[in-house]
């Protein structure tokens, strides 16, 4: 039931991710009410990826520990000030910065935000 149900939506997520996005932006008084569950849900929805570790990916980890800590290094210290920086030069505003600090801080957004950056300063 689970598989099934997470096919599909994997089958549709090119349109449900800005679907959320556009549902977020017009219906924020009604999500305010709900700030308070974002850090748990974000626990979860962590949690429930790091489900997926198995042993295989244990002994990767001993295998290249030099270079799991690098791109630790990378995605959580570098790209973050680097995000910091120039979030700074081209926005004025703090709440944008602290957004994409924290968009770059998670993996998956540091492909998006780092594709933005990248498009907006011409180096793409």
């Amino acid at each position: 039931m689970v598989n099934r149900l997470n096919k599909y939506l994997q089958k549709w997520m090119p349109i449900l991710t800005p679907l959320s996005l556009v549902i977020g932006v017009l219906f924020g008084n009604i999500g305010h009410q709900l700030l308070f569950l974002v850090p748990w849900l974000f626990a979860v929805m962590t949690f429930a990826g790091s489900l997926s570790m198995n042993f295989e990916g244990i002994k990767n980890l001993k295998k290249y520990p030099t270079a799991i800590l690098i791109v630790i290094a990378f995605l959580h210290l570098l790209m973050p000030i680097w995000a910091y920086f120039v979030s700074n030069i081209i926005f004025s505003d703090h709440l944008l910065t602290i957004g994409f600090v924290l968009a770059v801080a998670i993996p998956t957004g540091s492909v998006f935000v780092g594709g933005i950056f990248h498009c907006v300063l011409g180096l793409f």
